[in-house]
């Protein structure tokens, strides 16, 4: 299996994501191919999400643990996939602690507003 972005990272760190997730792994490394993902940090409470472009146009909310997405909410909820792309994509980017995420400092107000925006789309 043939990982772009994984240069930098050790081949047995990617062996064991794709034994975990055989079927989310290459659908994350493609959104951090060529997908957005966006950090949303709150400036005084320091809470933060995700949000996750999707092959349909539409963003995905993501924090620790929850996605958006159709696929979390019937595969992930069910047992029968461990995490969706978009939560794994946002996890290995996380991991990477490169340029593949672009962070936007919000007031927490406007933080608020946004998530429940993003979240609801």
């Amino acid at each position: 299996m043939s990982f772009p972005m994984v240069l930098a990272a050790k081949s047995e760190l990617w062996e064991q994501l794709d034994f975990l997730c055989p079927e989310a792994l290459p659908l994350a490394a493609e959104i951090l191919d060529h997908k957005t993902i966006i950090r949303c940090a709150a400036r005084d409470s320091k809470r933060e999400f995700y949000t996750v472009s999707s092959s349909a146009k539409q963003q995905h909310c993501c924090i620790p643990g929850w996605c958006s997405c159709n696929s979390y909410a019937f595969e992930v909820l069910s047992s029968r996939k461990l995490v969706c792309k978009h939560e794994l994509a946002v996890m290995v980017a996380s991991a990477l602690d490169n340029d593949r995420v672009h962070t936007n400092v919000l007031d927490d107000e406007r933080w608020a507003r946004l998530q429940v925006n993003v979240g609801a789309a």
